[in-house]
């Protein structure tokens, strides 16, 4: 039985989507990062009392558990840090409509239970968030003309709304050569408040697309890492800004995003996704006669500067500068 044929399953039990999340093998499977044979749930405390009225409870290690059919439920959690049900179900990412265990739990308790079927699904894990750590995208110079128009198409055609604009400054960390350099520290300002540390890594792999594995932390003292920077071998601060218009995706499963970026050297869109997700917005968009760019934007800074005889390392806008 394929997985959305257990689904199917699931489903015909008509249990109520808030009292349930799917866990073990399940949230491995709705990111193809295996097959699951089978469904196993965590219930709230009032749907798994109901259920034991119903039908046996069997004893395990870690916890109890009700099967039907395909279906087990597992209830009644044992041992020290592991997570109740409750804190599962409200935890869970919202995939498809259902909700599954989040990753981070799912490894907690593969790592708790430690048989070789879990060393296995933990190394398989850990190779799906290393490859989802690597940020595709391919940016594209819009004219400052079509800005509504590309906007409009955006939204209508991935049915999502374009938010309003934040004012993004950037600091990057280089070698005082870095002409070598493949590791880029990174601080900025991101549109939920937050500020974060991100590591980006150059791939080796040549790809029209711009590939980079991507590492990221939350922090709260920026100019103290800022501070240290030299103490880690990165002398050089290159900062730059931009208005960044992001986009609220209807459907968050769909893992694409856009980017609108207002720069000092002008418009660009960037797209992030797998790469036959970009490709087919690029075509949905109608921009397959605009040039790719699968460059980071200091390094078009570095064209553009000598393009128009500007000194200086900064990328900012000049201080009479309107946004659009």
């Amino acid at each position: 039985m394929n997985f959305q044929d257990l689904l199917k399953e699931l489903d015909a039990l008509n249990f109520p989507a808030e009292k349930y999340a799917i866990t073990s093998s399940g949230p491995l499977a709705v990111r193809d990062i295996r097959p699951a044979r089978d469904i196993d749930l965590v219930v709230t405390d009032d749907l798994w009392l109901e259920l034991g009225q119903k039908y046996p409870i069997k004893k395990m290690e870690f916890c109890d558990s009700i099967s039907i059919g395909s279906i087990e439920i597992l209830g009644n959690f044992r041992g020290e840090n592991l997570y109740s049900q409750q804190e599962q179900i409200a935890k869970a990412d919202l995939i498809d409509g259902r909700r599954y265990v989040n990753l981070e739990m799912v490894m907690a308790f593969k790592k708790a239970l430690g048989r070789d079927k879990d060393k296995r699904d933990l190394e398989l894990i850990n190779n799906y968030l290393l490859k989802k750590s690597i940020e595709t995208e391919i940016k594209l110079p819009i004219a400052k003309s079509s800005i509504e128009d590309i906007v409009a198409k955006i939204e209508k055609e991935f049915n999502c709304k374009k938010n309003e604009p934040l004012h993004q400054i950037t600091h990057q960390f280089f070698f005082e050569d870095y002409s070598q350099q493949n590791v880029f520290p990174r601080i900025r300002n991101e549109e939920d408040g937050r500020v974060t540390l991100t590591v980006k890594v150059k791939l080796g792999d040549k790809s029209d697309f711009f590939k980079r594995i991507e590492l990221e932390t939350n922090i709260t003292d920026a100019e103290s890492v800022i501070q240290m920077m030299p103490f880690f071998g990165f002398p050089r601060k290159i900062s730059w800004e931009k208005k960044r218009h992001s986009f609220s995706m209807s459907d968050v499963s769909c893992r694409l995003c856009f980017f609108l970026d207002e720069t000092p050297m002008g418009w660009f869109l960037e797209i992030e996704a797998a790469e036959g997700k970009i490709e087919e917005a690029i075509i949905r968009l109608e921009l397959q006669d605009v040039k790719r760019i699968n460059k980071a934007y200091l390094g078009l800074w570095e064209e553009y500067k000598k393009e128009n005889g500007i000194s200086g390392e900064d990328m900012l806008f000049k201080k009479d500068f309107k946004s659009n």
